[in-house]
């Protein structure tokens, strides 16, 4: 286990030096990005109502940026089937406001004071007016979808968010007292049903108004399942990695809050009985500095990006045998999704 560890770590720097430039700074996806950002902004411009503090609360961390992932996504799905960018946007418009409405309820349980470099909404504007410009995002998007005239479009949203709920739930009934009862086994399910579903769901709408059929569909859905795990075991590594700067929201919220991660399960499992008896306390007791400690001793975090690696290997696999187009960008993004640093 140390020697396989050793390995990984040695050779993390070099595959990270060999990366080919940033995927969101390709020609290919900025010209995309700037499409779907204007269409946000037309959207926001011209879809104000009253009080006005709501939907500026509403807006606020749409304002703020953010990479736009389940709203590209939702544009290569499309554009993979044969399907073009303009039938698409206002769907990667509404799961970008779902996103968001789940960012801001998200934030509203966990108590984050930041996301995106900006303070969260209910910190700004208070909590009843979070969770009611949560709701209204939700309310827009529903209206973007319904004006397509066809029901698979929200259910695919409505199963998508389904799961993303009962997933948020599942994470927060989670007893910081018994640490132990936390697997990595049902860690992996609750992060398919609160992350990965949805972007399962955003890669589905996409597809639906691109026109593709049901092999297609089952190839991009597997792609996104395996990217979308992905995409949570590196959250979870920037969480004991990086500091509040750097990832743009507040750090480690999860273990402040008693539940444990990809990274920390890891710990736990691979440890050998006395570090883990150390790593338990360290959690039931909340002290954050003694799990990262722990965690950073164990050499863990490399063992987790080689797992990260291994799920992006799968969601690549989904695509070989399907002929579709813009194959190059999912790849890329594949790639992104692993090494990116916020």
């Amino acid at each position: 286990m140390d020697n396989d560890l050793q390995h990984l770590i040695s050779t993390d720097k070099s595959q990270a030096d060999q990366m080919l430039p940033n995927f969101l700074e390709l020609a290919e996806i900025q010209s995309r990005l700037q499409r779907i950002d204007g269409y946000i902004n037309e959207f926001m411009a011209s879809n104000q109502g009253k009080p006005e503090i709501l939907y500026e609360a509403a807006y606020h961390l749409i304002k703020a940026g953010g990479k736009r992932l389940r709203s590209l996504i939702a544009v290569l799905a499309c554009e993979a089937v044969g399907g073009e960018i303009e039938d698409v946007l206002p769907v990667a418009l509404a799961a970008e406001l779902l996103q968001t409405a789940s960012l801001i309820h998200d934030d509203l349980i966990d108590d984050d004071e930041t996301r995106r470099g900006v303070p969260t909404v209910h910190s700004i504007f208070g909590r009843k007016t979070a969770l009611l410009a949560g709701d209204l995002l939700i309310s827009q998007a529903i209206r973007l979808l319904g004006d397509y005239g066809e029901p698979d479009l929200l259910s695919h949203i409505g199963v998508g968010g389904t799961k993303m709920c009962e997933g948020e739930a599942a994470d927060l009934y989670l007893s910081p007292e018994r640490p132990e009862d936390y697997t990595l086994e049902e860690y992996l399910e609750i992060t398919q049903r609160k992350t990965v579903s949805f972007i399962e769901a955003a890669v589905a709408i996409g597809v639906r108004i691109g026109g593709g059929d049901e092999v297609k569909t089952k190839a991009l859905k597997d792609y996104a399942k395996g990217m979308g795990v992905a995409f949570q075991i590196r959250d979870d590594i920037l969480d004991v990695q990086s500091h509040e700067h750097t990832v743009g929201k507040t750090t480690k919220s999860d273990l402040r809050l008693g539940r444990p991660n990809y990274v920390i399960l890891s710990a736990l499992r691979y440890s050998d009985e006395e570090t883990g008896q150390k790593l338990f306390k360290a959690l039931v007791d909340e002290d954050i500095h003694k799990v990262l400690q722990i965690v950073d001793e164990t050499a863990v975090v490399a063992l987790a990006k080689e797992d990260a690696k291994q799920h992006i290997t799968k969601a690549k696999r989904a695509l070989r045998e399907v002929k579709i187009l813009k194959k190059h960008l999912l790849n890329r993004m594949a790639d992104y999704v692993i090494h990116r640093n916020v």
